[in-house]
């Protein structure tokens, strides 16, 4: 018997012998040609590229007889093709996914048959039965780093749909109360964001039963996401601790002060900064170039940086020795120094909780902080919404001002000046 080859739980049928012709690789699995058989049930499998545009969904499509009508009818697949945003490799995804299906139907797999088998199997699956279910078709389309965090966080959502006592509800008796219920219950040991992290988790996992057509419809699409208060450690900086945490993080090292200027000036994430190499650094045009998964929607960002900020990372260049091009700004765990491997942001967040103690000051406050304090200092100083949109990498400036919380007050002030009097 065959492999599972990964597409809507098909499986070649046992007890045909196929003759084993070319193998195919099919994400991580063999797959064997075989002889055309059952060719008159259905339709081979085909690309539908939207034109060659990468701004519209693609998808393979075959048809195959229904038994209650006689007549052809169109199935779909798009098994996250349309997560790939190069032309080629979707394509080559695409190809790869029609080639399987197509040797799924010349193998005999008949589509209504193991839909509804599907069906009868998972209705007997209890809540946690089926997410497992889910999480390990997810697997089959998803980064390995991804689906470890989906396992990660599939094992809380478990531990509370005990705590509920939903362990032995059937999958298809799940509604909308139940999935709220286990929601609240992990927002009572954890926090909001985990609340909402979850919920996406969940979103995601029953849109794979709802494909599969595990259940008509998911319950948790709907649910909100839950609002989470604004903490003090993300707000702006007023003048005095400004000036307190800079004077301080460059009493640290030069190393943590430029670290602290960069997330002012441009806004760029800890994590962005930390994965820095030299070659990123251009100095012709002043700007650092964040590159690869370290950028933020993973996509290339070009960030513009004043000349200031460029002389400090010259000056960071020649205390390092003139390091290799291709080594991180900050590697050093004990002196933040350049090196061949980055520096560990959990020892970033250590040395800024060292630097909040030597100050006396808040110990919510966060290093990101800083970047709310320059997105706001940057409004007040006129710098128009847009060209922050831009600096930052957001999709609108609607986004922005969540970050600008000081232009608010800047109109309110406005209005106060110049309304005319009753």
């Amino acid at each position: 018997r065959a492999p599972d080859c990964g597409s809507g739980g098909r499986r070649f049928e046992p007890g045909i012998p196929p003759p084993l012709q070319k193998p195919l690789i099919f994400r991580g699995l063999f797959v064997f040609a075989v002889s055309k058989q059952y060719q008159m049930n259905f339709k081979l499998a085909q690309i539908y590229n939207a034109n060659k545009s990468l701004k519209k969904p693609w998808y393979v499509y075959f048809s195959y007889i229904d038994p209650t009508t006689g007549k052809y009818k169109r199935f779909i697949e798009k098994r996250g093709i349309n997560r790939l945003k190069s032309y080629k490799e979707r394509m080559e995804e695409a190809t790869n996914l029609r080639d399987a299906i197509n040797l799924d139907l010349k193998e005999g797999w008949n589509p209504f048959a193991n839909v509804q088998t599907a069906f009868l199997e998972l209705n007997q699956k209890t809540f946690i039965q089926a997410l497992d279910y889910a999480l390990e078709k997810k697997k089959l389309y998803r980064i390995e780093r991804t689906y470890i965090e989906y396992k990660t966080q599939l094992k809380y959502i478990k531990v509370a749909i005990e705590q509920c006592g939903l362990t032995e509800y059937p999958i298809t008796n799940i509604k909308r109360a139940q999935i709220k219920q286990v929601l609240y219950k992990i927002m009572q040991s954890k926090s909001v964001n985990t609340y909402n992290k979850y919920l996406l988790t969940l979103k995601s996992l029953y849109t794979v039963l709802v494909e599969d057509e595990i259940i008509e419809a998911s319950p948790v699409h709907g649910i909100k996401m839950e609002k989470k208060a604004e903490t003090a450690g993300y707000k702006s900086f007023d003048l005095e601790t400004k000036k307190t945490i800079k004077d301080l993080l460059y009493q640290d090292s030069f190393a943590f002060g430029l670290i602290g200027e960069i997330i002012y000036e441009t806004g760029i994430r800890p994590n962005e900064i930390l994965n820095l190499k030299w070659q990123d650094i251009d100095h012709s045009n002043l700007a650092l170039v964040v590159t690869g998964e370290s950028a933020k929607n993973s996509k290339i960002r070009i960030v513009p940086i004043k000349e200031r900020i460029s002389e400090m990372l010259k000056k960071l260049y020649l205390d390092n020795s003139s390091p290799n091009a291709d080594w991180f700004l900050f590697g050093d765990q004990a002196t933040l120094a350049s090196g061949p491997s980055r520096f560990n942001r959990n020892r970033l967040s250590e040395r800024w909780r060292k630097v909040l103690d030597a100050g006396k000051l808040p110990t919510d406050l966060k290093l990101y902080g800083l970047k709310h304090t320059g997105a706001d200092d940057k409004i007040m100083a006129g710098v128009d919404l847009e060209y922050l949109k831009d600096l930052y990498g957001h999709h609108s400036t609607k986004m922005t001002r969540i970050y600008a919380k000081k232009i608010k007050e800047k109109g309110a002030e406005f209005i106060r000046k110049n309304a005319p009097d009753f």
